[in-house]
C-alpha cells in the first residue's frame, strides 16, 4: 500500500489526508496532477471547439495508453469506457467521471496531437 501525503495541517505540524492506494499506476496519475503544468499550454484563442479536458487530463490518459501498453487511442478509449471497476478507478484517476468518458476516441487523436505540437515547440 502506498501512501502519499496531500496536506499537512500548520498549526499540529500533523497530516491531515492521505492518498491512500494499492496501485502505483493510480500514485502515478495523482502526481501528474500535482505539477503545475504551465499556462501557455492551453490556447485560449484557437478556432473551433473550446477545449471541454484540460491537458492534465489528456496527458494522464497518455499514460494509462503506455502503461497497459495499448496500441492506438481506440483501445485507451474502449478500456476507459469498459464499465469495471479497475477501470472506472482508473478513470476517476485520470480525472475523467464514470459517466462522462470522451464519447469519440477522435478526441483523444485531436488533443494528444495539440500536447505534442506544444511540447515540440518547447523543445
Amino acid at each position: 500500500m502506498y501512501h502519499i501525503l496531500l496536506e499537512t495541517d500548520t498549526i499540529y505540524k500533523r497530516p491531515s489526508a492521505y492518498y491512500n492506494s494499492s496501485s502505483i499506476l493510480i500514485s502515478i496519475l495523482y502526481l501528474v496532477g500535482i505539477i503545475s503544468w504551465p499556462c501557455n499550454s492551453v490556447r485560449y484563442y484557437h478556432r473551433g471547439r473550446p477545449y471541454v479536458y484540460s491537458p492534465t487530463i489528456i496527458i494522464r490518459c497518455f499514460i494509462v495508453r503506455i502503461w497497459f501498453r495499448l496500441d492506438s487511442n481506440r483501445s485507451l478509449h474502449h478500456f476507459l469506457s469498459t464499465d469495471l471497476p479497475y477501470n472506472r478507478k482508473v478513470a476517476k484517476a485520470c480525472g475523467l467521471s464514470s459517466s462522462y468518458i470522451p464519447s469519440s476516441r477522435r478526441t483523444f487523436d485531436r488533443r494528444l496531437k495539440t500536447v505534442y505540437d506544444d511540447i515540440k515547440k518547447k523543445g
